[in-house]
């Protein structure tokens, strides 16, 4: 069982909403809205506080069972780099460093444009200004748009190949380059894309172009 469904089946059997849960549990709602949409994980501190609060839940033995699984450290599933001369990277450990990155990171389904993941700097970039981007379309959550962009870039990129857009954030009156690659993640064909926040350079540039 994933953490995701752990999550759910922990409100199903308390009866609660996401918000009354993180209330319950001492945490903000975002935390819980992250773990149950796939977005994020509990760092070993509060994982451990979780599982301290849910011993007093009138839940069953197989939810928390679940739970103790899932959070407990010893646990924690690692990838292995050993082959490559790397030392084992945490998973958690590794989903952070992407979360709290500066650059925005997001993953679409290469078959139907469905996002699959989005960091923290993505959520901020994005001009739906929608928090959730689960099971939502690519063009809907990052652009704000309905119906699939005219020419959008990833039609013609290629395994391995990159392709390259300025995009203009309205809300924060930001620029972002946006840059991405097709490739293979757990046998589904996806996109991978990487924002990089390039305000000062396009406005200087703007700047010297009206003044000259």
């Amino acid at each position: 069982m994933s953490l995701q469904e752990a999550i759910r089946m922990l409100r199903g059997e308390l009866g609660l909403t996401q918000a009354e849960l993180a209330d319950k549990l001492g945490i903000s709602f975002a935390s819980v809205n992250r773990w149950e949409n796939g977005k994020n994980y509990p760092s070993k501190a509060v994982a451990k506080s979780v599982l301290e609060t849910v011993q007093s839940f009138a839940i069953s033995e197989e939810c928390k069972s679940y739970l103790y699984e899932i959070l407990t450290p010893s646990r924690r599933k690692f990838v292995s780099a050993a082959g490559y001369g790397f030392p084992e990277v945490d998973q958690e450990l590794l989903c952070q460093l992407v979360d709290r990155s500066a650059n925005s990171i997001f993953v679409i389904d290469a078959e139907n444009l469905n996002i699959i993941y989005v960091n923290r700097a993505t959520e901020k970039m994005a001009l739906s200004g929608s928090f959730n981007a689960d099971r939502r379309k690519c063009y809907q959550y990052i652009k704000g748009k309905e119906m699939p962009c005219e020419n959008c870039p990833l039609r013609n990129m290629q395994e391995n190949g990159y392709t390259d857009e300025i995009l203009h954030c309205k809300k924060v009156d930001a620029y972002y380059r946006i840059r991405g690659r097709k490739t293979i993640w757990n046998e589904k064909e996806i996109y991978i894309i990487y924002g990089y926040n390039v305000t000062d350079f396009i406005k200087n540039e703007q700047q010297v172009l009206a003044e000259g």
